[in-house]
């Protein structure tokens, strides 16, 4: 009762039968635990509890549970402890360790992830991506503790949408049409234009936006749309550019590379990974995992991620990441994904 205490696990129980037989065989007087909260189950998993064997019958069991003739009848076909009595270091049916088997497992792993699971989550991107992808992410997640089931189910549900079902992970691209920088406002399938800058400046707008006698002017756009904004200089400084959606989780801004980096150096200084010197360096594997996971702890999402499994919490990891994007319907659905492969 007191690790339960401790895990903050509490009653929501709407089935009171269930409950009275199972405070007459624990002798508590309130359950401390929910059954069906999938949050409080999570945690329940990884404990390891010791309780009589339920391979073990006795008349009390039956007693207590107040099982009829045919119920006892199944139970102690089912009921094997006794036969194996003789069986050397078997502990006494009274005195048996339990674990959840899916638990046990996730701890031997020690936060790692496998081929396995990166292939069911990503089963069309190139297999050396994905390996690359594991030996990084291995390599360090200890470092960065992106190591328990809820915040790899999390972390990579962020990262499904942002790199899409090939794992493609290249530089924003800022070929924007003239056009749809000016438009202020969605209208039917015309999405309106993503920067405040170009409704503002529509001139600039159809210096630089793609029309269809000129290509669009892409280091301009981004210059212009990203200017004195998270942490980037004035146009002239090319920060806009240099500092555009880069790597797994597309990270923009010079303020969220230099915070992303700050984390790197600290959890992964051994990697030679600099991605304000060298913001290229965020387009290779090693780059663009390293940087994730330092925006990720830079921005305290481990503690945002352990909060829950629930919808609110992935919304709530998905606002950190990318506030205005129109996926959090998406995010959510890769979230019920790799929450089943990681076991959160």
């Amino acid at each position: 009762k007191t690790i339960l205490d401790r895990l903050e696990i509490h009653k929501t129980i709407e089935n009171e039968e269930i409950e009275r037989k199972v405070c007459l065989l624990t002798g508590y007087q309130k359950l401390p635990f929910i059954y069906d909260c999938e949050n409080e189950r999570s945690k329940l998993m990884r404990l390891v509890c010791r309780h009589p064997s339920e391979w073990n019958y006795t008349p009390k069991k039956a007693q207590v549970l107040k099982l009829n003739d045919t119920q006892i009848k199944q139970v102690k076909a089912l009921s094997w402890w006794d036969e194996a009595s003789g069986v050397k270091d078997l502990p006494e049916p009274q005195n048996v360790w339990h674990f959840h088997p899916a638990g046990f497992v996730g701890n031997l792993m020690g936060g790692c992830i496998s081929l396995e699971q990166l292939n069911i989550l990503f089963p069309s991107a190139n297999m050396d991506k994905k390996n690359n992808i594991i030996d990084v992410y291995n390599k360090y997640c200890g470092n960065f503790n992106i190591n328990t089931p809820r915040r790899k189910a999390h972390f990579f549900a962020q990262i499904m949408e942002e790199v899409g079902g090939l794992i493609t992970f290249k530089n924003e691209s800022m070929n924007y049409s003239a056009a749809r920088l000016k438009r202020r406002t969605t209208v039917g399938t015309l999405k309106r234009g993503p920067f405040s800058y170009f409704w503002n400046n529509p001139a600039d707008a159809d210096l630089y936006g793609r029309t269809a006698s000129q290509k669009a002017n892409q280091k301009a756009i981004a210059n212009r749309a990203y200017a004195n904004r998270n942490g980037n200089g004035g146009i002239s400084s090319d920060d806009g550019w240099n500092f555009r959606g880069k790597g797994f989780i597309q990270l923009t801004g010079k303020s969220n590379y230099e915070v992303a980096q700050a984390d790197v150096d600290k959890f992964a200084p051994s990697s030679g990974v600099n991605i304000i010197t060298d913001p290229e360096k965020i387009l290779t594997i090693e780059g663009a995992m390293l940087s994730s996971m330092g925006y990720w702890t830079s921005h305290n999402l481990n503690a945002i991620a352990e909060k829950g499994c629930d919808k609110k919490h992935v919304n709530a990891v998905t606002k950190v990441v990318n506030f205005y994007t129109d996926s959090y319907s998406k995010r959510r659905d890769n979230f019920l994904k790799t929450k089943k492969v990681f076991g959160c």
